[in-house]
């Protein structure tokens, strides 16, 4: 039999919507691999995630109810979810929102990476262990021309996606002091080592 996602959240079958996402953001917090010293935080921020994507939604919740009470008809539940992956983009995006939430989009890059190790058992955890470098941050400044041309230091911000330590997409503000070079041309980049969003997994910036 599936394991009891009620149980994994420390919640009552018969608590409400806000009874459940309060009691996964009180285990996100404890558990999230970024913040969490505990030696199976990954493990269990997995099983975690599960049960809440699950509970949150209430088209599953009745689904998996329906389970419970009559589990020999219902032996291929979350079979899907474990084939098919984990949608950290879609769960992220609406977990917290019921979906009234504005889409980001601009997450889609990063919850793909990060999104792939949910759902499906020992084999999915072992995906989710590998590390993954965080994706690069591009910003276009303009620059006059005596400063083109000396050389100079400029200030830029950048906006990083990144995830906060209740698992939810949250955008940071970087701001970064630029050395213009001497001669510095139309269309030349500048490259800044390790500021763009964070890797996965001890994966480099």
């Amino acid at each position: 039999m599936a394991k009891n996602y009620y149980e994994e959240l420390g919640v009552k079958r018969e608590a409400s919507a806000d009874e459940i996402k309060k009691a996964y953001r009180k285990l996100a917090r404890k558990y999230h691999p970024d913040i969490s010293k505990e030696k199976d935080a990954e493990e269990k921020m997995q099983a975690i995630n599960v049960a809440y994507d699950t509970l949150s939604n209430p088209e599953k919740k009745a689904e998996y109810d329906q389970m419970l009470d009559h589990p020999q008809g219902f032996n291929g539940f979350g079979q899907g979810a474990a084939q098919g992956g984990f949608d950290g983009a879609r769960f992220y995006r609406q977990g917290f929102t019921g979906g009234e939430q504005a889409d980001f989009s601009g997450f889609e890059d990063l919850f793909g990476r990060f999104g792939a190790g949910f759902g499906g058992g020992q084999q999915q955890y072992q995906r989710q262990q590998r590390s993954y470098r965080g994706e690069d941050q591009h910003a276009s400044i303009e620059v006059d021309l005596d400063i083109a041309y000396h050389g100079s230091t400029q200030h830029i911000t950048l906006q990083i996606p990144t995830i906060n330590a209740y698992g939810e997409p949250e955008v940071q503000r970087k701001t970064l002091q630029v050395k213009i070079p001497k001669g510095m041309k139309e269309g030349q980049q500048i490259r800044l080592s390790g500021q763009g969003q964070s890797g996965i997994n001890g994966g480099a910036n």
